[in-house]
């Protein structure tokens, strides 16, 4: 029984991965989700208990590794930093985050940008935005406090 309530689980994330990219959220169909799976939606509803749930199984693990990948960085900056090696704590960067997270997310990534409008999800490029923007105000800082010369930078600025 475990093995098919696996093969079932695959079915809907399938169906579900390509009923939102075609579709977007708000237009996706539970009913069409559970078709394309080959059950009812009643029996969609035994494994999600609403759209927006298998809209968020599809994309936080994406986000999850994001997030981590960040805050890593974040935390490896700052060593570097207090190590006096300035110019390691600059060495990764966002597309060092493109390839070890977007990239093997690619489908989650694909839907929070393109699919997302109608969920909890659709302002997620602000919020990261928003939120790598406090990283950098928060390393600057750091920077400030260790003596390192650092320039005056608008919250605009970095918001570019």
């Amino acid at each position: 029984m475990a093995r098919d309530k696996k093969e079932t689980l695959k079915k809907i994330v399938s169906a579900a991965r390509s009923e939102f990219q075609k579709t977007g959220f708000e237009k996706a169909s539970i009913r069409k989700i559970a078709s394309d799976a080959g059950l009812t939606s009643a029996a969609l509803y035994r494994h999600f208990s609403s759209k927006e749930e298998i809209f968020s199984y599809l994309v936080d693990p994406g986000i999850k590794a994001m997030r981590q990948w960040m805050e890593m960085h974040e935390k490896t900056s700052y060593e570097m930093i207090d190590l006096g090696n300035i110019d390691e704590a600059k060495s990764e960067s966002s597309i060092d985050m493109i390839k070890e997270v977007v990239f093997p997310h690619l489908d989650a990534f694909k839907l929070l940008l393109c699919s997302a409008q109608g969920t909890k999800y659709e302002n997620f490029i602000h919020e990261t935005v928003e939120e790598h923007q406090k990283g950098l105000r928060r390393g600057l800082e750091y920077l400030k406090d260790k003596g390192y010369p650092v320039m005056d930078i608008s919250d605009e600025t970095l918001h570019m």
